[in-house]
């Protein structure tokens, strides 16, 4: 476990990972699951208000070049956001559907109404065939009491040209990507987050060349974190 610090309101800037990938991966995966957990207490003041967004994606085989500039590994189609908004009556947790060039269409995914750890999970399936779409499953756990708190399911529509109408194809679905607190208000858990257990599981796709199963633990997180709230 670790505390996660928020002395800057961090809006596009908050502590990433991106689980020792910063070039394309070759090798096609059948599926990946990314997760981790964050402590939430609903009943503290410092969770009544304020949120923070995690955004998560996995890698790719081939490059992005959707929206100019330098291509990219990650096609953001399979960029994924969960959102936990800080209210009087609970957190409450809604995904991107999947919909827009950048995930930013949302869905009720539910309220947290009791203290304790939530696994915030995301889980990309190739379909049968390589030009099918990834289905994108987002999930928040209780811990304490293995319940599913919210779940929500789609394939993902964007792809190489950013575009609604374009797949994410499964052909695409490489290893991990990133994990990151992209936007996070202060004022949300009093500038503090406490998070444990990253993880990262993939099964390659049945090919040559396909690589092994994946585990990342939190020390990923908190080094990439610590230098990106220290503005290295």
């Amino acid at each position: 476990m670790t505390t996660l610090p928020n002395t800057e309101n961090f809006l596009d800037a908050g502590p990433t990972t991106q689980f020792g990938y910063t070039y394309f991966d070759t090798s096609s995966f059948a599926s990946l699951s990314q997760s981790i957990a964050v402590y939430l207490d609903p009943a503290n003041v410092n969770f009544q208000s304020g949120q923070f967004m995690l955004d998560e994606a996995p890698n790719a085989t081939v490059y992005n070049s959707y929206g100019g500039g330098t291509p990219t590994p990650t096609l953001w189609g399979a960029e994924e956001d969960i959102i936990a908004t800080g209210t009087a009556n609970g957190i409450t947790l809604s995904g991107s559907t999947g919909f827009s060039s950048n995930g930013q269409t949302f869905q009720s995914l539910g309220t947290v109404t009791s203290a304790g750890w939530y696994d915030f999970q995301m889980n990309w399936t190739r379909g049968t065939l390589p030009s099918d779409p990834v289905t994108t499953t987002l999930s928040v756990l209780d811990i304490a009491t293995s319940s599913d708190v919210g779940t929500l399911t789609h394939p993902d529509y964007s792809g190489l040209n950013g575009g609604e109408g374009d797949l994410y194809q499964s052909q695409y679905l490489a290893g991990p990507g990133y994990m990151w607190f992209t936007y996070w208000n202060a004022g949300f858990s009093g500038g503090q987050l406490q998070v444990s257990n990253v993880v990262v599981d993939g099964q390659p796709a049945p090919e040559p060349g396909s690589a092994p199963l994946l585990a990342v633990g939190v020390g990923a997180l908190l080094l990439v974190g610590a230098l990106r709230a220290n503005g290295a």
